[in-house]
């Protein structure tokens, strides 16, 4: 069963644009550097009645379990896990299991 990891973001009020532009670029690109990752989106919130202060989320579906704790541990996230620590003011981080087809699925 694939899994979908969903994290909130919510940027300090000083956070440099261009180091939030950096998080973006390097959070698209680890789909293409992390094995075991189907899809990846992230993107900016555009509904802030509804966000809690939350600026930005991203969704990675993992082909499962596995690939998941493999993303967490790989030195391609870790670094923009410290890219992250540096403008983040609040993070909510939930993951599930999904009955969503993966690609190799029938």
């Amino acid at each position: 069963m694939s899994v979908e990891h969903v994290v909130l973001f919510k940027w300090k009020d000083d956070a440099p644009a261009e180091t939030i532009a950096q998080v973006e670029a390097d959070v698209i690109a680890l789909k293409d550097k992390i094995p075991g990752i189907v899809d990846l989106t992230y993107g900016k919130d555009f509904n802030k009645v509804r966000s809690d202060g939350f600026t930005h989320m991203l969704v990675i579906r993992f082909v499962n379990k596995e690939a998941l704790a493999f993303y967490d541990a790989h030195p391609e996230h870790q670094k923009v896990v410290a890219l992250l620590l540096t403008i983040m003011d609040k993070i909510l981080v939930v993951d599930i299991e999904s009955p969503r087809l993966t690609p190799s699925s029938p």
